[in-house]
């Protein structure tokens, strides 16, 4: 993180008593001993329940720890706070014109000067709840370690200005992005987990929806701006690139490349085609390549490769794929006779532990149906049907809750204008703990004539996309 952080830059770390001297260490180590700014006690007491039958002093707070990259030269908006009833009861005096005010020492405090400069904020903060002391607030998702949007309302405000870049690179629920949007910061959030991205994803998608949100929320009522999700998975998966360069060697890269993944997927190698690259059972295999997704012109090869060998069954292995390509290529496959499954590439097989133990497991595409229809200048888009393939693997009491084909679906959005770059949501449809409910039918009408790429995005109850392309002429 120091690499990145500007020279005004700060950073906050959150702990509990378990790790907060080692961590403090590493921090003097790493960003300097003069650049420990502060130690920050945030009270969470909760002196009832469960935790009060300890046999020791009931733990009440947290840590933040404070860091700058340069002492001298950070950025700090200093915060306040209101004054206390019993502090305010104390201007009891007035002037000739009314004002009131407060004699300490000789010199005069005014009241309205004290109530527009507010109290400065100290290094303890026992005025933001934590979800242990509130567990119903409306911002909890839950996630373990979550945030009050409040506590990172105070840090992001103090410590950056407007259109400052703030980061987070454990961002689970999102609050460090959702706040850092409301007070109108640029912001990157990074997770490992698929469903930590989606959930922040609908929560700043949310921003523009205020109607449920808390107060910090009302506070700025206004709507998010473009934002993109960006997998950064293709560069992990250069290892064999960087591999084949290093030995100068790509075609015992390639091999190796292919090998581990057939192995995982319980395939084995077989040679002689440019197309094929082993056999699970009856079927053939084919693997994507490591940094590109799988074309419809790379199937189609596959599959005449596998005509040629007298196969009627076909899976192509892939990390992406072109857009619309599931919905095409399986209509084409069957056509010609073949058995196609278009099956994701999963990010597991970069983690060894899991590799070794055997615990990757690769899912075929979700398949979902629309029907569009046109009206002069209007299109409308409605979602009649959406498929998980992968039902075997998921828990029975899941599985048990889905009464029908809608109930997987958490979040769908079109681009109704997709230029073959960024997906933008044109329009977007998702559930919220409040509000259970999705439209199934988009609406969208254009300025003028012409044909149109439609993306059609859906996101399943578990964080997975599935995607499709369709051209419409608007007439």
């Amino acid at each position: 993180m120091k690499e990145f952080l500007s020279e005004k830059g700060s950073i906050y770390i959150h702990l509990d008593w378990r790790m907060n001297s080692y961590v403090r260490l590493l921090l003097d180590e790493i960003l300097g001993f003069d650049n420990f700014q502060r130690e920050i006690i945030w009270d969470i007491s909760v002196l009832s329940g469960f935790k009060s039958l300890a046999n020791n002093w009931i733990r009440g707070h947290d840590t933040i720890l404070f860091y700058s990259k340069d002492t001298n030269n950070i950025i700090f908006n200093k915060q306040t706070t209101e004054h206390r009833e019993e502090y305010i009861k104390r201007f009891n005096k007035a002037d000739k014109d009314g004002r009131k005010y407060f004699d300490g020492r000789g010199v005069k405090r005014y009241l309205d000067e004290v109530l527009e400069k507010g109290k400065p904020i100290g290094d303890v903060w026992n005025d933001i709840m934590s979800f242990q002391q509130i567990p119903t607030a409306v911002e909890r998702l839950p996630y373990p370690t979550q945030k009050p949007e409040l506590l990172l309302d105070r840090i992001i405000s103090a410590s950056s200005n407007e259109d400052s870049l703030v980061v987070d690179f454990f961002c689970g629920s999102g609050t460090t992005c959702a706040v850092a949007e409301k007070l109108n910061r640029r912001w990157i959030g990074v997770d490992l987990g698929r469903y930590a991205i989606h959930t922040t994803r609908k929560r700043i998608l949310e921003i523009a929806n205020s109607k449920d949100l808390n107060d910090t929320s009302k506070k700025y009522g206004k709507p998010a701006r473009p934002f993109e999700i960006l997998n950064l998975g293709k560069y992990e998966r250069q290892f064999w690139q960087v591999k084949a360069f290093n030995r100068k060697d790509e075609k015992q890269a390639l091999y190796e490349y292919l090998a581990f993944i057939l192995k995982l997927y319980g395939a084995e190698p077989i040679a002689g085609s440019s197309h094929i690259h082993g056999k699970k059972g009856n079927a053939l295999v084919y693997v994507g390549a490591v940094d590109s997704p799988v074309t419809i012109q790379e199937v189609n090869d596959a599959m005449h490769d596998c005509k040629e060998m007298g196969q009627k069954e076909l899976h192509i292995l892939g990390w992406e794929w072109e857009m619309g390509m599931n919905d095409t290529i399986k209509d084409v496959a069957k056509q010609g006779g073949i058995k196609l499954l278009p099956i994701t590439i999963p990010m597991d097989v970069l983690e060894p532990e899991a590799a070794r133990k055997g615990d990757v497991r690769f899912f075929e595409l979700a398949y979902f149906k629309v029907d569009t229809e046109t009206d002069n200048k209007d299109l409308k888009i409605k979602l009649e049907d959406f498929v998980v393939p992968h039902t075997d693997l998921i828990p029975q009491e899941v599985k048990d809750s889905i009464k029908k084909w809608k109930d997987w679906v958490d979040y769908w959005a079109v681009d109704f204008d997709f230029k073959n770059d960024t997906f933008n949501n044109t329009w977007t449809s998702y559930r919220t703990r409040q509000d259970r409910k999705l439209n199934f039918t988009a609406k969208h009408t254009y300025e003028k004539t012409g044909t149109y790429k439609v993306l059609v995005k859906i996101i399943d109850i578990f964080g997975i996309d599935t995607s499709q392309l369709y051209e419409i002429k608007i007439k």
